[in-house]
Parts: C-alpha cells; structure tokens; sequence
C-alpha cells in the first residue's frame, strides 16, 4: 500500500504552493502525482530532473539537523538553456524564500527560512545550464515523542 503522508512530501508541496502563489506572472506549475504537465507551464519537480528542453525547477529537501526545531534543507536545481532565464528563476526564489518569515506551507510551520549556497554544474544532456540554489528552513516537524 503506497502512502503519501509525510512531513516531507507535505514541506514539498508547501514549497511549490508558495512558489506559485508568490510569482503569480510566471507560469510554475506542480503535479505531485507524476502527470505530464501542461506545454507553456515551467515545471516543478521533486526528486528528479526530467530530460525536457524546457527549463525545470527540481525540489529537493532533507532533514539536515534536529534540535528543538528541525533544519531540513532545501535545494532547487534549476536547468535552463538560456542563463539569463536561470537568473530570472533564482530572482523568483529568492522572492519566495529569502528571509522567510513566521509562515506556514501548505500544513507545514516555517519559522524561517534563508539561501545558504548556490554552484553552476556543467549542463544536463538537453544543453541546459544547471544550477542550484540552497536554503536551510527551521521548522516545526512534529513527531510522537515531540508533538507541536
């Protein structure tokens, strides 16, 4: 039986939500159950990069500590064939993320949030540049022995 009910899964799909809501003028679009997505639509993604000649924006997050609060990092990897596109993603980012403040995605608590790191990587096998951008969110991840 496939289950769909993490911390995780939930923090991802509160991180596109808000990417969408917040630049409303570019197209993102998110489809957590795997559909082709609609052409003209610029892809979010989790886990995995498809090979598009399309930019793409890959989420990817994971637990980097845990305290009273947990850390989970966030990395998007972005592939686009024209750099100044790539540019105009991390600005929408950064716009989304940065200095994230006391707000909840989706179900998850987000105390803060903040860019940590970004590299170039060489290009993916579409000719896009790859990039990615880093952020370290201090959330609120309940569990049995912790509750919220």
């Amino acid at each position: 039986m496939a289950r769909f009910d993490s911390f995780l899964t939930e923090l991802v799909e509160g991180i596109a939500g808000h990417i969408i809501f917040t630049v409303p003028e570019t197209p993102y679009y998110y489809d957590a159950s795997g559909a082709v997505y609609p052409s003209g639509k610029l892809g979010l993604y989790r886990d995995r990069t498809p090979e598009i000649a399309y930019p793409t924006v890959t989420i990817s997050v994971y637990e980097a500590a845990q305290n009273a609060d947990s850390l989970v990092a966030v990395q998007f990897k972005i592939c686009s064939k024209d750099p100044r596109e790539g540019d105009a993603i991390d600005a929408d980012l950064r716009a989304s993320f940065d200095h994230l403040y006391a707000k909840t995605l989706g179900t998850v608590k987000v105390a803060y949030a903040e860019r940590t790191s970004g590299t170039l990587l060489p290009q993916d096998t579409q000719g896009r540049g790859v990039r990615t951008e880093n952020y370290l969110f201090r959330v609120d991840w309940p569990n049995l022995n912790r509750p919220i």
